[in-house]
């Protein structure tokens, strides 16, 4: 009963896994197979008897490098892959790379915008909420960042403390007071005049 538990869980947390790569796996599956079928599409017979070929258009080829190295990134587990997807699909936008050979425009006068990629980096983002902390656009919910936050946060209003305790150093037990009791200056200036009057 034990080991199926276990194969339960495992793949569980397998298919979970899988899920994170799932709109760089559906980018790169869109861009090799736009490249084959562009490789493999038979040429067209002109009337003086020569023949025309498909080309693969070069920013096809760069975004398929793009994916193939991203893609490589990801399989080796190198967190990286996460934010390199999401600039990926902003160069997309860009129009400077492509995954395939369709792409959905909105004309706003003289700007034209690519809503292609706006699919992909919604769920990438919905799939992957770490990269939200990574960009830091998002707080980390984990204990120990929260605690080395709150670390830093503290650092910071000791040493603001020691800055107020310098430049007061020289005021006399009643201005101390009135800072304090006016309660106008800024935290930590209310407390290095306490700390200062002790």
């Amino acid at each position: 009963m034990k080991n199926q538990d276990i194969l339960d869980k495992s793949s569980i947390n397998s298919k979970i896994v899988i899920k994170k790569y799932l709109p760089l796996l559906v980018s790169l599956a869109i861009s090799t197979v736009t490249i084959i079928s562009t490789l493999l599409k038979p040429g067209i017979k002109n009337p003086d008897g020569t023949v025309s070929t498909y080309i693969v258009q070069t920013n096809l080829i760069l975004g398929f490098i793009g994916l193939a190295i991203i893609s490589i990134l990801a399989i080796l587990k190198k967190e990286i892959w996460n934010v390199l997807f999401i600039l990926f699909q902003l160069i997309f936008f860009l129009d400077l790379v492509t995954i395939g050979n369709f792409s959905f425009y909105i004309s706003l006068g003289p700007i034209t915008i690519n809503l292609t990629p706006i699919p992909f980096v919604l769920t990438h983002l919905k799939l992957n909420k770490d990269v939200l902390v990574k960009l830091k656009l998002k707080e980390p919910k984990d204990p120990a960042s929260i605690k080395a936050k709150m670390e830093t946060e503290k650092k910071h209003f000791n040493a603001q403390i020691e800055i107020f305790k310098e430049k007061w150093k020289d005021k006399s037990k009643e201005e101390l007071e009135t800072i304090i009791e006016n309660n106008v200056h800024e935290l930590t200036a209310i407390e290095a005049a306490k700390q200062l009057l002790k």
